[in-house]
């Protein structure tokens, strides 16, 4: 979902109030990738330290830097997912 402050709107809050409210989200954005790594490793019967997942937050970018972090020889899985509420078909390079 989107999320956007009242003022954010109109354009007429405070950068004080902006810089609070993205810090509120990231703490927010934080404790969910808690939750889904926490659910992904119960999923893949992995004790929860076992799996360190990371994030790509930037949505609608080609490369995220969490690729250029995995070495050749680590084994990584890959995770989509699907917000529709309908099968989809699409290949990812």
């Amino acid at each position: 979902g989107v999320s956007t402050h009242h003022d954010g709107m109109s354009g007429t809050e405070r950068q004080s109030v902006s810089n609070d409210y993205e810090e509120r989200l990231t703490d927010a954005q934080d404790e969910v990738e808690q939750g889904i790594s926490l659910g992904i490793s119960k999923l893949l019967g992995l004790n929860p330290s076992e799996l360190e997942l990371k994030t790509c937050r930037a949505l609608n970018i080609s490369v995220c830097q969490l690729q250029e972090l995995i070495d050749s020889d680590d084994n990584f899985y890959v995770v989509f997912w699907n917000s529709l509420s309908r099968e989809v078909n699409h290949t990812f390079r």
